[in-house]
């Protein structure tokens, strides 16, 4: 059994970032990217910002990669095979804890691309849809798949405008029948299966 604490109290249902310092900078870079007084292609343009909505969930607010490790939102499927890795790891040190989970938009990210991608878009509004939309999820391949079964891959549960909370924000996941859970400040390399099932499901 772990020692670790888990917060089994109940969720916090409001949107909030855990690296809102890096979606302000994210902001102002893609408002100076699309500004009309510069001469910059439109196929750099469409580069830069393509590398700009991957860093917003993937760089903590020093910059650091945050691609699995330090994200705080993860489904109780990708911890398990997480937990699983780790033991396989003893009979094979080469293997990568991290095989097989995807870090994914809980927002597909096509829509991001497509919100942000106006000329002369100010910093402000970038970054109210960045800390609006912009939140990733570790899930497990499995996951993933299931996903693309439910049709779920690039597309909502819900009417854009009717994002307003985290189940909102997350309804995609609800909908295909996967929990997420909130592991800020927890250490998900030292989880047990009994952790795992303690955690509050967000969906």
């Amino acid at each position: 059994m772990s020692n670790l604490k888990i917060n089994i109290m109940e969720k916090d249902n409001k949107i909030s970032s855990y690296n809102e310092l890096n979606k302000k900078n994210i902001a102002k870079a893609i408002s100076i990217i699309f500004d009309t007084k510069n001469d910059m292609p439109e196929y750099i343009k469409k580069m830069l910002l393509e590398r700009l909505l991957w860093a917003t969930t993937e760089h903590d607010n020093q910059g650091n990669y945050k691609k699995y490790e330090g994200q705080p939102y993860w489904s109780k499927g990708a911890l398990k095979k997480l937990l699983f890795n780790i033991a396989e790891k003893q009979n094979n040190p080469k293997l990568n804890p991290y095989q097989d989970l995807r870090h994914e938009h809980s927002i597909p990210k096509k829509i991001i691309r497509e919100l942000t991608l106006i000329n002369d878009i100010s910093e402000e509004k970038s970054f109210e849809i960045l800390q609006k939309y912009g939140h990733a999820v570790v899930i497990s391949k499995d996951e993933d798949k299931l996903l693309n079964q439910k049709k779920l891959r690039s597309k909502l549960a819900l009417p854009l405008e009717k994002i307003n909370s985290l189940d909102d924000v997350f309804s995609r996941y609800k909908m295909a029948g996967i929990q997420i859970c909130e592991v800020k400040n927890i250490n998900v390399l030292q989880l047990t299966v009994s952790d795992i099932d303690k955690l509050v499901s967000l969906t």
